[in-house]
């Protein structure tokens, strides 16, 4: 076996040569574009998922449902509306979600929702609540 510095001298000069530079150029080729793939891929992709939690700025019980105003969070589905969100009157949980949404509305507690789809009005639609 030989000496670990003759093995490493032998990679250097196999990397000096022609045939070494060209595998190099392709190898970082490839992980320059295996990146850019992914950068270019996923800020693309909306889908229902929870946001971040955030204090509650504004709720508003309305013919539509409930809605409530979250500024400073995420919104998964990049709804038009992004800071207005609903629990439609059509959810069976609808109450227990309200009386969570005004429980952390008025100790100042923060919430994260899970959102699945956008209404036609550009408001994110509300399966489930949870308070921090």
């Amino acid at each position: 076996m030989r000496p670990r510095s003759d093995l490493a001298n032998q990679a250097r000069i196999a990397a000096q040569s022609p045939i070494g530079e060209y595998r190099m150029t392709l190898k970082k080729l490839a992980v320059a574009l295996a990146v850019a793939t992914l950068g270019v891929a996923a800020p693309a992709y909306s889908a229902p998922d929870n946001t971040t939690p955030a204090a509650l700025v504004g709720v508003n019980a309305r013919d539509l449902g409930f809605d409530f105003y979250i500024n400073t969070t995420t919104n998964p589905m990049s709804c038009s509306q992004p800071t207005t969100f609903r629990i439609p009157n059509s959810m069976s949980n609808r109450e227990a979600m309200a009386a969570t949404l005004l429980s952390a509305f008025t100790t100042q507690r923060q919430v994260s929702v899970y959102v699945y789809n956008c209404d036609s009005d550009g408001a994110s639609l509300v399966a489930s609540v949870r308070m921090y």
